[in-house]
C-alpha cells in the first residue's frame, strides 16, 4: 500500500506559527535587554540612603578634603597641569552634597534637600575663598590654557555632567563600593571652574586693593563664566540623579504624618526645582546658540572662501543677544569687503541668520601664521627666481638695510632689536620685506603705532613704501 500524502498545511495556520514564533522571539529578547540593564541586581537602597545622608554635611573631614583639593585644583591650574588638576579631584568630596540634592527631590525628602542645599553653599563658599586667597597670594596667577579651558562652556559639558551624574549615583546605589565616584568628579570637572571664579575673584581684589598696574586682566568674564558651567555641571549631575532614583531604581518616596507636612515639602521642592530648572533654561539655549554660531562659521569659512583661505589670518564671532558679528582678520586684500554681499549669502547658507560681516586687514604677521606660509612662499620662489630675486647677502642696498636694523633702537627707544625675516611675504604677487621687532616690554598701544610709523617712514626714504612688520622675541 502506498502512504497518502499530508495535505498541504493551511496558509493561515503557518501564518498563525511565524506569529507566533516572533511573539515568543520578541519576548525572549526583551526578558533579556531587561536583565543586561536592570540595577534591582546588588541594588542597595538603605546603604544608598546612608551613604547619602553621611556624606552630604560638609563638616569636620569633608571640610579639610575639600580645602586641600580645592589648593591642589588651584596650583594645578596656575602650573597648566592637567595631571595635578584630576589629582585634586580624585580626593574632592564636592560632589556628594549634590547627589543628595537630587536624591532629596526624587525622593521628596525635604530633611535631606534643604541639607544638602546648605551644606552644598558651604561648599562652595569654601572653595571661592581657598582658591581666591591662593590666587591673591600667589607670585604666578597668569592666565593658562586651563584657566581658559573653564571659561568657555559647551554643549559637550552637558553631556559629562549628565552621564558623569548618572555614574555617580549608580555607583553609590551598589552593595559592593566602587571607586566610580572619584571618576565621576574628573568627568564632571566640578571643581576647576570653581577654582577660576576663585581666580576672577582675586583679580578683582588686586584691582581694588592692589596698585593701578598690577592686573591688566578683566576678572568679571572669568568669574560668570566659570561659575556658570560650574552651575552647569551641577544642575545636570543632580538632575541625572533625580532621573535614576525617581524613575529607574524607584526609591521609596517619604511619607509624611500629615497632609500639611506634605504640602509644605512639595511646595519647598517644587521652588527648589525651580530655582535650579529656571535658570539651566537659559543657559541651555546660550550653549546651543553658541555651538550653532561655531558649526556656521566653520561652514562658511571651509565653504565659501576656498582658495582664499590662506589669507585668513584669524576668524571669531561675537555675540551680543540675537545679532552676531562675524570677524575676518585677513591679510592683504584678497578677501574683501567689496564681496561682502556674496559673503553674507553664504553666511546665511551656513545658518548664520542676524550676522553682519567685518573684515579687519593686518598689517602684523602673527609668527604661526608666518610659518605656515613659509612652506607656499618655497613651492614659488624658483618660479619667480627670474622676475624678482631678494637682493643678495653682500649686495650694498641689502647692507645698507642691515645697519638700518642696528640703528632702529636709536630712532624709538620703543624697540629693542629689530631685523630682516629669513624670506618675504608674498602677497597679490609682490614681495614684500618683513620686519621682525623685538619690543619693549611695557609698551603702550599707542607707543608702538608711533613706533610702526616711524620705521615705514625710514624704509619710505629708502623707496620701499611697502613692508610687513611682525613681532618676535629673541633667544
Amino acid at each position: 500500500m502506498f502512504e497518502e500524502p499530508d495535505e498541504p498545511q493551511d496558509k493561515t495556520d503557518v501564518t498563525r506559527e511565524v506569529h507566533q514564533d516572533f511573539a515568543r522571539l520578541r519576548k525572549s529578547s526583551g526578558k533579556f535587554f531587561k536583565r543586561l540593564i536592570s540595577l534591582n541586581p546588588g541594588l542597595d537602597r538603605p546603604g544608598t540612603v546612608k551613604r547619602i545622608q553621611e556624606n552630604k554635611q560638609m563638616l569636620g573631614a569633608n571640610a579639610w578634603l575639600l580645602m586641600c583639593s580645592i589648593m591642589v585644583a588651584s596650583l594645578g591650574l596656575d602650573l597648566n597641569s592637567p595631571a595635578v588638576i584630576i589629582g585634586a579631584m580624585l580626593i574632592s568630596p564636592l560632589m556628594s552634597p549634590i547627589l543628595g540634592i537630587g536624591f532629596g527631590i526624587a525622593t521628596n525628602d525635604r530633611e535631606t534637600l534643604s541639607t544638602s542645599g546648605r551644606h552644598f553653599g558651604v561648599a562652595i563658599a569654601i572653595a571661592l575663598l581657598t582658591s581666591t586667597l591662593y590666587f591673591f597670594f600667589t607670585p604666578f596667577g597668569n592666565i593658562t590654557n586651563e584657566i581658559l579651558s573653564r571659561t568657555e562652556p559647551t554643549a559637550l559639558d552637558v553631556a559629562v555632567a549628565l552621564f558623569g551624574g548618572i555614574a555617580g549615583i549608580v555607583s553609590m546605589s551598589r552593595k559592593d563600593q566602587s571607586n566610580a565616584i572619584p571618576g565621576v568628579a574628573i568627568a564632571t570637572a566640578l571643581m576647576p571652574p570653581l577654582c577660576v571664579t576663585g581666580f576672577g575673584l582675586a583679580k578683582a581684589l588686586e584691582k581694588f586693593f592692589g596698585p593701578a598696574t598690577i592686573s591688566m586682566i578683566d576678572p568679571w568674564p572669568f568669574i560668570a563664566n566659570s561659575f556658570y558651567l560650574f552651575f552647569l555641571n551641577s544642575f545636570f549631575v543632580a538632575l541625572a540623579t533625580f532621573v535614576m532614583v525617581r524613575f529607574i531604581m524607584q526609591f521609596p518616596l517619604k511619607k509624611y504624618a500629615d497632609r500639611k507636612a506634605r504640602r509644605n515639602t512639595i511646595i519647598l521642592i517644587s521652588f527648589f526645582s525651580l530655582i535650579m530648572i529656571l535658570p539651566s533654561i537659559f543657559i541651555m539655549r546660550k550653549v546651543v546658540h553658541k555651538v550653532n554660531l561655531q558649526r556656521g562659521k566653520d561652514n562658511f569659512i571651509h565653504n565659501y572662501l576656498g582658495d582664499k583661505l590662506k589669507y585668513l589670518d584669524n576668524s571669531r564671532i561675537i555675540s551680543s543677544g540675537d545679532q552676531s558679528t562675524l570677524i575676518l582678520k585677513v591679510y592683504g586684500s584678497a578677501i574683501s569687503i567689496k564681496d561682502s554681499a556674496m559673503y553674507l549669502e553664504g553666511m546665511k547658507a551656513s545658518g548664520l541668520t542676524n550676522t553682519s560681516l567685518e573684515i579687519i586687514p593686518t598689517s602684523e604677521i602673527d609668527l604661526s601664521a608666518f610659518h605656515n606660509l613659509q612652506s607656499e612662499i618655497e613651492e614659488v620662489s624658483d618660479a619667480l627666481e627670474e622676475e624678482r630675486e631678494p637682493p643678495p647677502p653682500d649686495d650694498p642696498i641689502m647692507d645698507d638695510f642691515n645697519l638700518l636694523m642696528g640703528d632702529l633702537p636709536v630712532y624709538s627707544d620703543a624697540i629693542v632689536e629689530a631685523q630682516f625675516a629669513p624670506s618675504m611675504v608674498r602677497a597679490d604677487s609682490v614681495f614684500t620685506p618683513v620686519v621682525l621687532i623685538k619690543w619693549r616690554e611695557d609698551l603702550l598701544i599707542e607707543e608702538k603705532e608711533k613706533a610702526k610709523a616711524t620705521v615705514r617712514e625710514l624704509f619710505a626714504r629708502r623707496n620701499i613704501n611697502q613692508i610687513e612688520i611682525a613681532n618676535y622675541t629673541s633667544e
